[in-house]
């Protein structure tokens, strides 16, 4: 017994494989580098139940936990937003230059505004 046959490559007749575009492949492997395809998904998912829980009332009528249910689903949402939108190589730091630091100060120690005036 010899292993000949295992290392020579299996032939595929000419004309079986599907030739796909150059930018197209390379668009898609960008796009699942960036776990596109499961974002996209998450959110179709989170999209769905706020439906569900908002046609079949799944909500309190009042009280504290009123709206409860949908911001769940919402953070969830915005999770797998967050997720996609992660890179290995920190583009999205670069991509805002070198205020970055300064606006994201601004944004914690900024002026606060009153939602409503339940004082």
């Amino acid at each position: 017994m010899t292993a000949a046959e295992v290392l020579k490559p299996p032939a595929v007749p000419a004309g079986t494989t599907r030739r796909i575009p150059v930018g197209v492949r390379l668009t898609w492997l960008h796009l699942c580098s960036r776990r596109v395809p499961a974002g996209v998904l998450a959110f179709a998912v989170c999209g769905a139940v706020l439906h569900a829980a908002l046609h079949w009332h799944w909500t309190f009528n009042s009280g504290p936990y009123a709206q409860q249910v949908p911001m769940i689903i919402e953070a969830g949402a915005a999770s797998a937003i967050a997720v996609t939108a992660h890179s290995p190589f920190g583009e999205t730091e670069r991509s805002a230059g070198r205020w970055l630091p300064y606006l994201r100060l601004f944004a914690v120690c900024g002026p606060r505004t009153r939602l409503s005036d339940d004082s």
